[in-house]
């Protein structure tokens, strides 16, 4: 499979014709061929590569670019979006009685990775595979369209702390209709605050979002909600700040053996959530008072 570099044009260009009416059927292909390609095959790259083609796409190469430019783009890219904009798409993706709704999830997460990125240089080793100490980049950051285009119907996850591939995100976004909440919305997402002020006191974010699910089961995973509320600052921990108050960087991050990114990993029940930014983000949604604490 060709990998020469794109330009951001043709890399945009490519994303934008892969959410075309086809695009599930790209995203479909694109799935098979991560798996195939993981376990040292390449059985579908064929196949994705001629369904590109007959759309007039002609590579599944993907963007690279050096870290200063990384960098400028997605600070650039996170200052086009308001943080009420994506907060209010949040709203709507607490509401189960859509299922597609989950998708909105992803600009709230999103924009809180990158709210706060520093301008600065490459800080670390020498060798290609050492990560900035600042973001976590490498020096050279790669992007491929087709796995933004892959994940979009599902709502994007990034690679959590990923500076390009949450930039590339937030730069298609800055083209897309965020939805309003209706008041069904925000009664929807107290609903879901309920739930989560009933949980057992040492219950982590991942036991929660097993509780949401077994309340909501239209929504097929809540695990992205909760997520999207650490990364905010609204799931309270102080091992781990939410990255739309403060930058922590890549050196200071801590990892712990979970399936859920910090700062969710380190979230429990106990510690509740913050009153003064769940306002601030979610005006005219109940809070219990249990679980402002």
């Amino acid at each position: 499979m060709q990998q020469d570099s794109l330009s951001l044009e043709e890399a945009e260009a490519t994303l934008h014709r892969c959410l075309a009416p086809a695009g599930t059927e790209i995203g479909d292909l694109v799935h098979g061929w991560q798996r195939s390609f993981r376990f040292g095959k390449d059985v579908a790259g064929d196949a994705l590569v001629a369904k590109l083609r007959s759309l007039g796409i002609e590579s599944c190469a993907p963007l690279r670019l050096p870290h200063g430019e990384l960098v400028a783009l997605a600070r650039a890219a996170a200052a086009a979006v308001l943080p009420a904009a994506a907060a209010g798409a949040f709203v709507r993706a607490c509401n189960p009685a859509d299922r597609d709704n989950i998708v909105w999830c992803s600009p709230l997460r999103s924009l809180s990775i990158l709210r706060h990125l520093p301008s600065h240089e490459f800080e670390g080793g020498d060798d290609e595979m050492s990560q900035c100490e600042i973001c976590g980049e490498y020096r050279v950051g790669t992007w491929w369209p087709v796995s933004l285009a892959q994940q979009l119907p599902w709502g994007f996850l990034g690679e959590d702390w990923e500076v390009l591939s949450n930039a590339m995100y937030l730069r298609w976004l800055a083209r897309a209709q965020l939805p309003t909440p209706t008041d069904a919305d925000r009664a929807a997402m107290t609903g879901m605050f309920e739930v989560i002020a009933d949980a057992p006191p040492k219950a982590t974010a991942n036991q929660v979002a097993r509780l949401l699910k077994k309340a909501f089961k239209a929504m097929p995973d809540w695990g992205q909600h909760l997520e999207a509320l650490a990364f905010a600052g609204v799931l309270r921990t102080d091992r781990h700040p939410g990255n739309l108050q403060q930058w922590v960087a890549f050196a200071d991050r801590q990892e712990v053996r979970r399936e859920t990114p910090p700062p969710a990993s380190f979230w429990r029940r106990r510690m509740g959530i913050d009153p003064a930014v769940s306002l601030e983000l979610f005006p005219g949604v109940a809070l219990p008072s249990t679980l402002g604490i």
